[in-house]
């Protein structure tokens, strides 16, 4: 899943919780609930250079959606939602420093658990479909979000 999806996830996850380590925990928990989902991005991080395009793409709409909810909604304990969002886009942040350093064991550990929840279910599907699947995921939750 790319990482607004997670994002705004987490957001919806964790807007109420008062506890830091209960939204990292959620947050973390949450990427790797969504990363069941077949989601069509598989071959991506293959290959470098469609990795980084998705990533130039992904990143800074991530980063607009951020200020987008965080203006636009009053959260009760903004700190300890970022804490959510934060567990739940490190593992993909993670996955790609394990390709910037691929001998590191803490990042390594991290790809292993990502492809690990990436392949149990085992359906695989296209590139666009899963871009169909991730954006009606993220307007789902949004709506959620701003209900």
């Amino acid at each position: 899943m790319f990482i607004s999806v997670h994002f705004v996830f987490a957001c919806l996850l964790t807007r109420k919780l008062n506890n830091p380590l209960a939204a990292f925990l959620v947050g973390l928990f949450s990427h790797f609930l969504l990363d069941l989902i077949p989601h069509g991005d598989q071959e991506l991080g293959k290959k470098p250079i469609p990795f980084l395009k998705m990533a130039a793409v992904d990143l800074p709409f991530s980063c607009f959606s951020f200020f987008l909810i965080f203006n636009k909604i009053n959260f009760v304990f903004p700190q300890v939602l970022a804490w959510g969002v934060l567990g739940a886009i490190l593992p993909d942040i993670f996955l790609g420093l394990s390709k910037v350093y691929p001998r590191s064991r803490i990042f390594g550990f991290f790809k292993e658990v990502n492809e690990f929840f990436h392949k149990i279910i085992k359906v695989k599907i296209s590139f666009k479909k899963g871009l169909a699947v991730q954006s009606a995921f993220f307007i789902f939750f949004l709506f959620l979000l701003f209900k």
